[in-house]
Parts: C-alpha cells; sequence; structure tokens
C-alpha cells in the first residue's frame, strides 16, 4: 500500500492511514481535549505540536466549542466528526472511512462531506465505505462494488447510475 509492504513495515504503514470504523470507539469518560491528546500521544505528539494540531483539527470539525465537553455528551454526528479528528491527527495521507454519515442527520451528512472533499484537496487519498449510493456518485472517481469480501464491479463515478450499481448488486447476490 503506497509502496510498504504491510506484513514487513505494519508500523510505518500505521503512519500512513487513518481509520474511521463504522461503529466508533470512544471514550465517553473522556472530554474532547483529553479523548484527542490521548490519541496525539500515541502517534508520538506532545507538547505545543500536539495542542497546535488538536486545535486545528477541531477547529476543521466545527468541535472547537466542545473542548470542555465530554464525549458522552456529545451527539453521534459530533462523535463522527471526532472520530476524523482523531483519524486525521497524525496527518495521514490515506483514510479509511467506514459509513462515515450512517444515523447521522443531514446537516451532520453535509459537514462530514465537505470535510471530506477537503482531505480530497488537501492531497489525501479517501477510501469510503457506503451503503449510501446515491451520495457515493456525487463524492467519488471510482465505486467499487463488494459482496461477501470480493469485488464484483468496478464503474467510474462519472458514469456511474443507480441502475448501474444495482445491476451489479443484483448480480453479486446471485
Amino acid at each position: 500500500i503506497d509502496g510498504i509492504d504491510a506484513l514487513t513495515q505494519p508500523h510505518c504503514l500505521r503512519e500512513k492511514i487513518g481509520y474511521v470504523p463504522d461503529y466508533f470507539g470512544v471514550y465517553d469518560n473522556l472530554k474532547v481535549w483529553e479523548y484527542m491528546e490521548f490519541f496525539a500521544s500515541c502517534y508520538g505528539l506532545d507538547g505545543l505540536k500536539a495542542r497546535t494540531r488538536i486545535m486545528a483539527l477541531l477547529e476543521q470539525t466545527g468541535l472547537e466549542e466542545r473542548i470542555d465537553f465530554y464525549v458522552d455528551g456529545l451527539s453521534r454526528g459530533m462523535k463522527q466528526r471526532l472520530c476524523l479528528a482523531r483519524a486525521l491527527i497524525h496527518d495521514p495521507d490515506i483514510l479509511i472511512l467506514d459509513e462515515p454519515t450512517r444515523g447521522i442527520d443531514v446537516g451532520a451528512k453535509y459537514d462530514i462531506y465537505c470535510l471530506i472533499n477537503q482531505m480530497v484537496e488537501e492531497g489525501k487519498s479517501v477510501i469510503m465505505i457506503s451503503s449510501e449510493m446515491p451520495e457515493l456518485i456525487g463524492m467519488c472517481d471510482r465505486i467499487y462494488i463488494m459482496n461477501e469480501g470480493e469485488l464484483k464491479g468496478e464503474l467510474d463515478a462519472k458514469e456511474a447510475t443507480q441502475e448501474k450499481i444495482m445491476s451489479y448488486i443484483i448480480s453479486a447476490d446471485q
């Protein structure tokens, strides 16, 4: 991946990848700032460098006003933003986002999509896993249809339609 052998150099690869899982793990008993400090320390960031990076990410994700809130008190959409900020703490080149907008309201979805577009504009590669086909069509360069761990189809997003995507899904189920 990006010229790194995942089996022999997993540590190098972890530095290049940021991951937001579908069901993210957050530490509810921490405040937003503490949560971000914890993950910054996991990547060797501390002191002024960590504080500067954390503040920039919280501003970028619209959470700067919630620094002293407990993670448990955040809405699902805010937790999604926090997990995205966490995934970006070490400035990875590649982002893997698993269902980044599942279960959040339309306004929060829009904000997340704006953040994803911003990451792409900054030169990051974004791999987004989603069952929201119409949203993917407008956001992606390529769409890959997976079923039970196997690649069933690949489409150029500019040529993708709901019907083409559904035909791949239906043929994958047969």
